[in-house]
């Protein structure tokens, strides 16, 4: 059966953050030591990135904000209620929207949410079932917690419940707040963490009939890399979640991806010249710069996971489908060929797809 992604849209917050600015509030709030200057100045320059977005009004106000006070880091329950509050905002904003251009909830059979910035029970998916007009016999599943390759294992999922009946469609809500949890930490890898990440939600429909701009998902593939375990880390603390993204991170994906994507070649029964289309990750200007290197590509077929990357930031979760819109925004005719999309999770998993326009 074929299994179609469509109805591709996005959401952000109020408050946008030119890099820049953001880099003056972490200058303002890191200490007085030449090395951690240098390197804030260093990596924010070279990030690729121009703007970020967040729930937050604080990093327009450099050392200091309403909730990231100077004397006080907020502990992890008081991230979670600012969590629960904004995911609840932002995620009916991105629905009504999309109810704008035509969307109907009661026609989605399943919703599935994805997360890895907070948790709550009753699930965000639960709170979105009361404020819109989704069928009293959806069914709902969430993903929380998994990283930036979350939106695969939805995927995964929601396209076995299309093989499984026809007349499903399934609803994917990616929702991450990934500033809730800057952390006031200055060795390398929090200061690349801080410095790459932004907030957004983005959602799709998997179903068995085609919309328009819709994709056709031929197949997945995982991947795990068990020797770079500990280059990309994920843990709740006591003072919310701490990211951890190793200086070698960019050169590990690029080791893993020839071995990830001949795996998923293997099992569609195609070749990589085939692929005319790539629509990867963007989780930072290196990892989209050793992909380049690693698949010999021109640095146009990235260019919708580059524009997404200078627009958003990394959203996490969310990531895939900013670039996928900008994708589908570049090709707003009939156009045609295979494509690859590519997430990356701490793991060190590689999830790929396959897909055809």
């Amino acid at each position: 059966m074929e299994v179609f992604l469509h109805s591709v849209a996005t959401a952000l917050p109020a408050y946008a953050y030119r890099q820049g600015d953001i880099l003056n509030y972490m200058l303002a709030a890191a200490p007085d030591d030449t090395r951690v200057r240098r390197s804030l100045s260093a990596i924010y320059s070279s990030s690729g990135i121009d703007t970020r977005h967040s729930v937050l009004p604080d990093f327009g106000q450099p050392g200091a904000g309403p909730f990231f006070d100077r004397n006080t880091i907020p502990d992890t329950a008081t991230r979670m209620e600012r969590y629960v509050s904004e995911a609840e905002k932002l995620t009916g904003s991105l629905l009504k929207n999309a109810e704008k251009q035509g969307f109907e909830p009661e026609s989605i059979s399943h919703l599935i949410w994805v997360s890895c910035t907070g948790l709550t029970a009753p699930g965000m998916e639960t709170r979105l079932l009361k404020h819109f007009g989704f069928s009293q016999n959806i069914q709902t599943t969430a993903f929380n917690f998994l990283g930036c390759h979350g939106f695969f294992h939805a995927m995964r999922h929601a396209r076995a419940l299309v093989a499984e009946n026809e007349e499903n469609q399934v609803l994917i809500v990616c929702a991450e707040l990934c500033t809730l949890h800057f952390q006031p930490k200055w060795d390398a890898d929090h200061l690349l963490a801080n410095a790459i990440f932004g907030d957004g939600a983005a959602m799709a429909v998997v179903s068995a009939h085609p919309r328009p701009q819709s994709i056709r998902i031929k197949t997945q593939s995982q991947s795990f890399f068990h020797q770079a375990s500990d280059d990309m880390t994920w843990n709740i603390g006591a003072h919310g979640f701490d990211m951890r993204l190793s200086q070698e991170l960019p050169h590990q994906v690029e080791a893993a991806m020839e071995k990830t994507i001949e795996k998923l070649l293997e099992k569609a029964g195609f070749q990589f010249h085939e692929l005319v289309h790539f629509v990867i990750h963007p989780g930072g200007k290196r990892i989209l710069d050793k992909a380049e290197e690693a698949l010999s590509l021109p640095q146009h077929k990235l260019a919708a996971s580059r524009m997404a990357l200078q627009l958003f930031g990394n959203v996490s979760s969310a990531s895939i489908l900013f670039a996928l819109e900008q994708f589908l925004r570049s090709h707003p005719g009939p156009v045609s060929g295979a494509g690859l999309m590519l997430g990356v999770g701490p793991g060190l998993c590689l999830e790929t797809a396959l897909f055809e326009v």
